[in-house]
C-alpha cells in the first residue's frame, strides 16, 4: 500500500463511525486540515478546484456589485425629480445617503473582486510547479487574499445595508405619503 493510501486509511479509521464523533473529536475533525500532498494529478486537481472556487467567489461578488449599483440607478431614475424636490429636507438627505452608500458599496465590491482576481492569478502561477501549499495559503492562509481584503468586502456589505435601508425608507415614505393623500 503506497503512502497516500495509508494516509487515507489512517485518516478514516478514527472517524469510521461518524455518528460516534462528538465533542473534542468532532472539533479536531473540523480544525485539522487534511494533507494536500499526493500524486501530481491530485495536486493539479486541488489547484484547479481552488482556482474554480476563487472564480465562483468573484462571480458572487460581482452579483452584489451589480445589485447595489442597479438599486442606486433605480432610485435615481425611477423617482421623479419633482417628487424628490417636494420631499422634506431630511428625506432628501436620507435618499442621497442611500444612493451614495449603494454607489460606494458597488465600488468596494468591484475593488474586492479585482483583488481576488489578482489572487486567483497568483494561484494559476502555481500550476507548473504544483505548489499546493502556496495555493492553500493564497486562498485560506494567514496572509491570504481574503485576509488582506476582507475590510473591502465587509465595508461594501455595510454600505449596501445602509443604502438599501435608506432607499427603502424613502420609498416607504413616498408610498405612505401618497396613500394618505388619496
Amino acid at each position: 500500500m503506497d503512502e497516500t493510501a495509508q494516509h487515507r486509511v489512517a485518516a478514516s479509521e478514527p472517524y469510521a463511525d461518524f455518528d460516534a464523533v462528538t465533542g473534542k473529536q468532532a472539533e479536531e475533525v473540523v480544525a485539522t486540515l487534511p494533507s494536500i500532498h499526493g500524486p501530481p494529478d491530485r495536486e493539479l486537481q486541488y489547484i484547479l478546484q481552488m482556482i474554480a472556487v476563487a472564480q465562483d467567489d468573484i462571480r458572487h461578488v460581482f452579483l452584489y456589485a451589480t445589485a447595489s449599483l442597479g438599486l442606486a440607478a433605480l432610485a435615481v431614475t425611477q423617482v421623479p425629480l419633482a417628487s424628490i424636490v417636494a420631499l422634506p429636507w431630511l428625506v432628501r438627505v436620507v435618499l442621497l445617503v442611500g444612493i451614495g452608500s449603494l454607489a460606494a458599496a458597488s465600488y468596494l465590491f468591484f475593488k474586492y473582486a479585482r483583488a481576488m482576481h489578482l489572487n486567483r492569478m497568483r494561484m494559476v502561477r502555481c500550476i507548473p510547479t504544483l505548489y499546493v501549499v502556496r495555493v492553500r495559503e493564497l486562498w485560506a492562509g494567514e496572509h491570504s487574499g481574503w485576509q488582506r481584503n476582507k475590510r473591502l468586502f465587509h465595508g461594501a456589505q455595510g454600505l449596501m445595508l445602509v443604502g438599501v435601508t435608506c432607499v427603502g425608507a424613502v420609498v416607504s415614505f413616498l408610498v405612505l405619503s401618497t396613500t394618505s393623500m388619496v
